[in-house]
Formats: structure tokens, C-alpha cells, sequence
């Protein structure tokens, strides 16, 4: 694992990330963690038990936990690297993060996030080879076209070995890396070649989803304290012209400057300052930039009057409602839609969908969709009715 020259990682660094007292009872600070996410507590016992606290069998038994569902994870990705190649297909975020932290850190680990740089056969390969992993319980699927294609987005979640305490493990596998934000940032595909613009950029985008906390600021803190013989970092207008190409030069800083005034001058160290400093200097030009193009987009018309395809010529998701599971069948390897009376079906190598365009779906619909599956693909002798 790569070291920071300096680790500031230490409890009293964490209360004051949470906005608490430096001399807070840990107890309280796991309280406040929790709060704030779920897979937050995994840091705060790692530092605690680098700093010399003892655990007890719960505090230790959530540490070893946190492990096997980042081993698991492991296991995962060298499953599906065996069957596609590692350069077709990426992980980002937690467990690429994870590996700038120190030994006998952890950083919290919930999802393994993959994206495939690849047509949609090189996505359902992906999927086969975790569906030879796991016994899926769950599918869930959205569709986003990002002005060329249209991508696919695939969560895939079975229980975990402890599922009274922990939530399911899940892999989320898409063609697409930067889901935007409706109607002001589109859909972008790509991510960027090198991994330290890959992990930074995919941070960012989070702010379309949730606020920052306190992972992000120690996840930047080690990202950019690298030390100084690490050249997987590109220089500070590399990064800009990255953030602004894709359209995150906004989120970008706010998550530097977010991080910035959150760490003290002495703790952060001259190196790792110096490094922040520039890549928000050079995000000047690309924020100005970005939030021009922003203020001119104006929606045509309300989401939710909008059909299918006009949702997804215009950047907005259409989402995919379970209808019939079943074991991985290549031979609906590339999914295909089925348009009929009431509605859209998309049929995949691992589930049958109805195309939906909201959170709610009138009865008759559901029901109307059973049928039609059914009617294209009756249920075989002995086997349970599409319900």
C-alpha cells in the first residue's frame, strides 16, 4: 500500500472532521459516524485501534467484517478480470481509493463500482462472470443515452454473510462513468486514462448524489499526499482540463476547497497543500467556464411529461422494473426491447424489465407486462408463472 509521508489520520483528526471535540468519548464519535454513513464507522475503528484503543469482540468483529466485504470485492474483480481484460474493465472509487491508504487504515468499502470501457456484449461478460460468483437476489437497471449510445447501468446485490448487520454486497457495472446530473450535466462515458484523474473526478460526481463528509476529505488528504516519487499523478492543468472536459470543474473544487478548510495548516503538510493549492488555482478558468454553459440550459419540458425516448434523448434515466429472474443466459447477450401495447419491455441476459418512467407504475401495467412476457415467453412445463 502507498504511505503519505505524514499519516494525520488519528481520532482527534476524525472528531473534528465530524465536527466534534477533540477529547469526544469514541463511543460518541462512532454514533456520529453512523450518522453520517454507514460504512463511515470502519475508519473510525481502524484509527482506533492504531492509536492503541482496545476493541472489544464487536468493535473487532465490525473491523473483520468491513475486511471480508473488501475481500470479497477483491475476489470479485480478479473473477471477472479472468474473463475480461483489466484494461476493458475499471474499478473506481472504493477499493482503487483504498489503496492509498495506510497499513492499518481502512477505508470504508460498500460497493465495488466497475466500468466497462466496451460495447454492451463486453458489460454482460462482466455481469456473467459475478453471476458465477454470487447467487444474485437482486437486479436493478437504468438506461442513459449519453448523445451517441445508449448505456446500460446495472446493480447487482446478494446478502451478505451477516445480513442482521450488514447490507447486502452489491456490484454496480455500467458502459457509462459519470451519470451527469438532469438537465445541466449529461451523461459522460469515459473515464479519464490516468487513475489518480479516474478516483478524483468519480468523487466529485458524488456531489451530484449526496454531500460530502468526512471519507471524502481523508480520501483527498491521501490521494494528494502521495509521496513525492509517485508519478501517477498529472500535473495540476492536466487535472483542470480533465474536470473541465468533463464537465465537473464546479464539483471538483468544491471538493478540494471542501477538504481544504476542513484539515488544519499544520496537519495537512506543506507537500500536500501545495499540491491542493494548484489544482484549484488551475480550476479557475474551467469553473468560470462550466457555470456559463450551465446557466444557459434551459429544460423544454417537465421529466415527467416525457415518454421513454424523449427521457432518454434528453438525458434522464428510464429505469427498469423487475419482472422475471433467471439464471444468466447468454443467448440475450445484447438485451432487446420489446415494445407493446401498454408499455416497453427489455429482456437481458439476467432479468426480464418493465421500462418505467416514474417511481410509480399503475397496477394494470404491472399486470399487462406479466402477460405480454408471458405470452413471448411462455414459462417451460413444471416452472413457476412470471410473478
Amino acid at each position: 500500500m502507498t504511505s503519505a509521508p505524514a499519516d494525520p489520520v488519528d481520532l482527534p483528526f476524525l472528531a473534528r472532521l465530524l465536527e466534534a471535540d477533540d477529547d469526544t468519548h469514541p463511543r460518541a464519535l462512532l454514533r456520529k459516524a453512523r450518522a453520517v454513513s454507514t460504512a463511515l464507522p470502519q475508519l473510525l475503528l481502524s484509527a482506533a485501534r492504531r492509536d492503541g484503543l482496545a476493541l472489544g469482540t464487536g468493535a473487532a468483529d465490525e473491523l473483520r467484517r468491513a475486511g471480508e466485504r473488501a475481500d470479497t470485492y477483491r475476489e470479485v474483480f480478479a473473477a471477472v478480470c479472468a474473463d475480461v481484460s483489466s484494461a476493458t474493465v475499471r474499478q473506481v472509487k472504493g477499493a482503487s481509493l483504498a489503496a492509498h491508504y495506510p497499513e492499518g487504515l481502512r477505508r470504508p468499502v460498500g460497493d465495488l463500482d466497475l466500468v466497462v470501457d466496451g460495447d454492451e456484449e463486453d458489460l454482460w461478460r462482466v455481469v456473467a462472470a459475478v453471476t458465477a460468483y454470487a447467487d444474485l437476489t437482486d437486479v436493478d437497471l437504468a438506461l442513459l443515452h449519453d448523445g451517441s449510445r445508449t448505456h446500460l447501468v446495472l446493480s447487482l446485490s446478494w446478502p451478505s454473510p451477516d445480513a442482521l448487520l450488514d447490507r447486502d454486497l452489491r456490484v454496480e457495472v455500467s458502459t457509462l462513468a459519470f451519470p451527469g446530473r438532469h438537465p445541466d450535466v449529461p451523461p459522460r462515458a469515459r473515464l479519464p486514462e490516468e487513475p489518480f484523474v479516474a478516483d478524483l473526478l468519480s468523487l466529485a460526481e458524488e456531489a451530484f448524489q449526496r454531500p460530502f463528509h468526512a471519507r471524502d476529505v481523508v480520501d483527498v488528504l491521501f490521494l494528494f499526499g502521495a509521496p513525492p516519487e509517485d508519478s501517477g499523478r498529472p500535473d495540476p492543468s492536466a487535472v483542470a482540463a480533465a474536470a473541465g472536459t468533463l464537465r465537473l470543474a464546479p464539483e471538483l473544487l468544491h471538493l478540494l476547497t471542501y477538504s481544504r478548510d476542513r484539515v488544519p495548516p499544520g496537519v495537512l503538510g506543506r507537500l500536500t497543500a501545495a499540491r491542493l493549492d494548484a489544482v484549484t488555482a488551475a480550476l479557475r478558468g474551467p469553473v468560470a467556464t462550466e457555470r456559463a454553459r450551465r446557466a444557459a440550459v434551459v429544460s423544454d419540458r417537465p421529466a415527467d411529461c416525457l415518454g421513454i425516448d424523449d427521457r432518454l434523448a434528453s438525458g434522464l434515466p428510464v429505469h427498469g422494473m423487475p419482472l422475471r429472474h433467471r439464471p444468466f443466459d447468454a443467448g440475450l447477450s445484447p438485451s432487446r426491447r420489446h415494445d407493446f401495447a401498454d408499455g416497453s419491455l427489455l429482456r437481458t441476459p439476467v432479468a426480464d424489465f418493465l421500462l418505467v418512467t416514474g417511481p410509480l407504475v399503475a397496477p394494470e401495467q404491472y399486470h399487462s407486462a406479466l402477460r405480454e412476457l408471458d405470452r413471448i415467453d411462455p414459462p417451460a412445463p413444471g416452472e413457476p408463472g412470471s410473478s
